[in-house]
């Protein structure tokens, strides 16, 4: 079991310029990030192959820097309840997993996003688990994607400040093929659409969504380690 201590990253050389959509730019933000030298990420022993990840944390970048949002807002893809964590750290609520590395808080009572780590590394097949500090203990956490890209993909019409709760209690009525959460602000649909065109993803289908989350906790879930303390 791994311990909660403090963790590193470097993320020094990951290099932005241009602008999204210009003419001058007509091979999208992607092209904006010199993949020869992204770092090799590293937390505590635990070696991050994780290019999605390092793409995610340049497009914030590039939504602080070019996107207006709403007063109030957080900047980046916090807007949509990604407050990204850099660098990556093992949590430090009683409910954190051991043995995963959180990547994200949504901003509410502690909520966070964490990538299980196997056999000391994380990379692009490491399961997403969501942890709920304040939730009842027999709903402390779920694996809401199989990885980063999928779980991504997940949240990818709701939003990801409570995805699973989003699609877990939001009426049926109010669903739609588009937007599964329709109280969503137009800027926010931005940030989102921005993400589905630059990491490629694509929404999973409503219908889909209890019988893919219900595969996810058998697959997955019994890896979850963690210890009250």
């Amino acid at each position: 079991m791994l311990r909660r201590e403090a963790t590193a990253a470097c993320l020094s050389s990951i290099v932005v310029a241009g602008s999204y959509g210009s003419a001058e730019n007509e091979s999208s933000l992607q092209r904006m990030i010199d993949y020869r030298n992204l770092p090799m990420l590293s937390a505590a022993g635990v070696e991050v192959r994780l290019p999605t990840l390092q793409k995610l944390f340049v497009i914030d970048e590039y939504i602080r820097d070019n996107l207006t949002l709403p007063i109030g807002y957080d900047r980046g893809v916090g807007a949509v309840g990604l407050l990204l964590e850099r660098p990556l750290a093992f949590g430090t609520y009683w409910n954190s997993p051991d043995n995963a590395l959180t990547f994200a808080y949504t901003g509410g009572e502690g909520d966070h996003y964490s990538l299980l780590i196997r056999d000391g590394i994380v990379d692009e097949n490491s399961p997403v688990v969501m942890t709920w500090p304040t939730s009842p203990e027999d709903d402390l956490m779920t694996i809401v994607g199989e990885s980063l890209k999928d779980f991504l993909s997940f949240g990818l019409r709701t939003g990801y400040f409570c995805v699973y709760g989003d699609q877990r209690w939001t009426p049926p009525e109010r669903v739609t093929a588009t937007w599964q959460f329709p109280l969503l602000e137009n800027s926010e649909k931005e940030v989102l659409d921005l993400l589905s065109q630059e990491l490629g993803l694509k929404p999973w289908p409503v219908e889909d969504y209890q019988s893919r989350l219900l595969d996810l906790q058998n697959r997955f879930l019994h890896l979850v380690q963690w210890s009250e303390e």
